[in-house]
């Protein structure tokens, strides 16, 4: 009597042509599978229209403002940019933002900020007015993000720094890029609420 006939496994062979086609073995592709259709699971369908949402940087409890911290602090170029950053986001979350150049220099516009009233608002109020919260110090050396800020009837405009001399400050690798990348995003989020305003 002889052994059953066994039909010899096709698993060998698709473990061989995986890796020679993908370079990775079995197990690996097994997971990567896992992977792929839990995000899959997780991924939104049912609104079909793309929108834009800017969030704050952090939630208002972990913000530490700048301006509360001691004036005599060196405070790097980076670490300023990180507060700036999340006050314009916090604005533009809450107030229509209008983005613009003229040559190099940019301007960021902050719509109605005069007329706020509410208790939350008025705190990033007076952070947006605070000139040391756009000022950095390292070293004996110092510099702001803002050239200007001043009120436009109801509406609070900035004058930004020149990008490039941002770039020459210390330790600002790409702090031109990061603050050139933020002013587009608020650029085309403005363009944005605008066009949703005007349909």
């Amino acid at each position: 009597m002889g052994s059953p006939h066994v039909q010899p496994s096709v698993r060998p062979q698709v473990r061989e042509t995986l890796f020679a086609r993908t370079g990775h073995g079995d197990r690996y592709a097994s997971a990567t599978l896992a992977s792929a259709r839990q995000l899959l699971r997780q991924a939104p369908c049912a609104d079909p229209v793309p929108t834009i949402h800017l969030a704050p940087a952090c939630q208002p409890s972990l913000t530490v403002a700048l301006a509360d911290l001691p004036v005599d602090r060196d405070r790097s170029p980076q670490e300023v940019w990180y507060a700036v950053e999340d006050l314009w986001l916090r604005l533009a979350a809450e107030l229509s933002v209008h983005v613009d150049t003229e040559g190099p220099t940019w301007r960021l516009v902050v719509r109605g900020l005069r007329q706020v009233q509410a208790g939350r608002m008025q705190d990033l109020r007076r952070r947006a007015l605070d000139a040391e919260v756009f000022t950095w110090r390292l070293e004996q050396r110092r510099g702001a993000f803002v050239q200007g800020v001043a009120y436009e009837g109801d509406d609070l405009v900035y004058s930004v720094t020149a990008l490039a001399t941002i770039e020459r400050w210390p330790q600002s690798q790409d702090l031109g890029l990061q603050v050139s990348g933020l002013l587009n995003r608020l650029r085309v989020q403005g363009r944005a609420s605008l066009a949703g305003a005007g349909s």
